[in-house]
């Protein structure tokens, strides 16, 4: 991976998340010249910034949801490669909140697919979930429609299935029942559920990087 991301100037949208802060982490050590995080949270910003010290890191507060402010990016750096993940991802809070999530997931998704490609940028993975393949809910529905504004402008997607541990996995929420000694509730008794922890899912990512000629979903083989 070294020659697919050595000097290459990165943005990741939703950088100071569960994924995100991992893809950033992880990209470091691969002779990046410059890793941009896109992220609303400053407080998420200014911690970030404490936990990786590092000088090729820039961190931009802003919302993927107004095209502007998602173009002073684009207007300040010459990128190379986009990792998008920023998203609304909580099945419940999408389910109360649909017009919100449609504004993150699919609006938001359209405003940096569409500012990729009018400045040229070469490559863009779009993290996206197993939810998306044949959605009953919200969340997967407006991941759905990401996935194909990503695919339709030759980028490509990558799914996960739950990331173990994530903010708003199933795992935390079993974690806190048991300790707490509430019951554990689940929505089927033949429930499936696909794991991988944050660091794979991230590896999943990189590797996709290389291989991603537009167009294509990358899916891991989970347990």
């Amino acid at each position: 991976m070294e020659e697919e991301l050595k000097g290459k100037t990165v943005l990741v949208t939703g950088g100071t998340g569960s994924i995100g802060s991992e893809i950033v982490k992880q990209i470091l050590g691969y002779g990046i010249d410059k890793v941009i995080i896109f992220s609303r949270d400053e407080i998420k910003h200014f911690l970030i910034k404490k936990r990786i010290l590092d000088e090729r890191l820039e961190t931009f507060v802003g919302d993927v949801r107004d095209y502007r402010s998602v173009q002073r990016v684009f207007e300040d750096f010459d990128i190379d490669l986009i990792y998008h993940a920023a998203a609304m991802k909580h099945v419940v809070l999408c389910e109360d909140f649909p017009i919100e999530s449609a504004k993150t997931n699919i609006f938001g998704t359209q405003n940096i697919v569409d500012l990729a490609v009018k400045y040229g940028v070469p490559k863009l993975l779009t993290i996206s979930t197993d939810k998306s393949a044949y959605p009953v809910n919200v969340m997967g529905a407006t991941k759905f429609i990401a996935e194909k504004i990503t695919l339709n402008a030759n980028y490509s997607c990558v799914r996960f299935g739950n990331v173990a541990n994530s903010r708003g996995s199933i795992i935390p929420v079993f974690i806190d029942n048991l300790l707490n000694k509430k019951p554990i509730s689940i929505t089927d008794p033949n429930v499936t559920r696909f794991i991988i922890g944050i660091p794979d899912a991230v590896k999943l990512v990189i590797k996709a990087t290389r291989y991603a000629k537009g167009g294509d979903i990358f899916i891991l083989k989970m347990k």
